[in-house]
């Protein structure tokens, strides 16, 4: 499945560009916030791939997207809310995170990673 580990790395080297000048604001808390996004994809591709083999288990990819969407509206707001950052830079920077994700690992996380 999802290597936990090398989604994290992916997410830390992909926020820290994304971030740009802003990675300054936020890097002594950001990798705990982006560590919760990590284990919480995993466990999302984890029950699609699930419900997919037998829906009597897991949950389908639309569910997926709406739990996503909730750990990227709680994500946006924890750093927002302790930076000087905007929350158009925070947006922007989680659409290159969430699409990095997405290019790097593929399959099931196509699935409710949007484009």
């Amino acid at each position: 499945m999802i290597d936990f580990e090398k989604l994290l790395k992916e997410i830390l080297v992909t926020a820290e560009s994304a971030f740009g000048s802003g990675w300054d604001h936020i890097k002594t808390y950001a990798p705990a916030e982006f560590k919760k996004l990590a284990v919480q994809v995993v466990a999302i591709a984890e029950n699609i791939v699930a419900y997919q083999k037998d829906p009597s288990t897991g949950y389908p990819a639309d569910t997926g997207k709406v739990l996503l969407q909730m750990q990227r509206n709680a994500l946006e707001g924890v750093l927002t809310a302790v930076t000087a950052l905007t929350i158009i830079s925070v947006q922007d920077a989680i659409n290159k995170v969430l699409t990095a994700i997405r290019n790097a690992f593929g399959g099931v996380l196509t699935a409710f990673i949007a484009a």
